[in-house]
């Protein structure tokens, strides 16, 4: 019975958060209420607090599985100092935008959403992280803008990815995120 109830907590908080990204995709993140929420999911608000506090909450556990994934990425990939390394870091970042596209798209639309909690400065860091693991240390200021537009060629591509098969997606923006980390060789 106990299991039972916690199967269904994780599954009225995993639909509070599938239908919060949703809203926040649809309003903004300040455009979004609880009550929008609750009507979207038909679960009470004192349900919805009793998952989560504060909206803040609700955002942090909309991101938090795609900053954790991007985070653990970086941790384990050394710096790509060969073309086939690079290519993989390349392909690892494009299957977990394309796995996460719906909080990409969020993240990338909402500017004042990314500005709660720290959130921009995360990303920012770990973008620095990612163009340090493509280019290497010693890299000069043509190469960090390679590496910067070829992250740029996987995440702003995602916002448009609706309806596109994610298999097709991975593959062309992984090519196209490569050339331009390659200077269009």
């Amino acid at each position: 019975m106990a299991d039972d109830r916690r199967d269904s907590e994780g599954g009225t908080r995993q639909r509070i958060l599938d239908e919060a990204l949703a809203l926040f995709n649809e309003r903004g993140y300040e455009g979004a209420t609880f009550r929008q929420l609750s009507e979207r999911t038909g679960i009470t608000g004192a349900a919805i607090n009793y998952h989560f506090r504060l909206k803040d909450d609700i955002l942090c556990a909309v991101v938090g599985p795609y900053l954790a994934e991007l985070d653990a990425l970086l941790d384990r990939s050394p710096t790509a100092n060969s073309p086939a390394r690079r290519r993989q870091l390349l392909a690892d970042l494009v299957d977990l935008v394309v796995t996460h596209h719906k909080v990409v798209r969020f993240l990338a639309r909402d500017v004042g959403a990314a500005n709660h909690r720290g959130l921009a400065s995360r990303l920012d860091e770990q973008h620095a992280r990612l163009r340090g693991r493509l280019v290497g240390p010693s890299a000069g200021e043509r190469a960090h803008l390679r590496a910067a537009a070829a992250i740029g060629a996987v995440l702003r591509p995602v916002t448009h990815l609706d309806g596109v098969v994610p298999n097709l997606a991975r593959r062309e923006l992984a090519a196209v995120a490569y050339r331009a980390l390659a200077g269009g060789a």
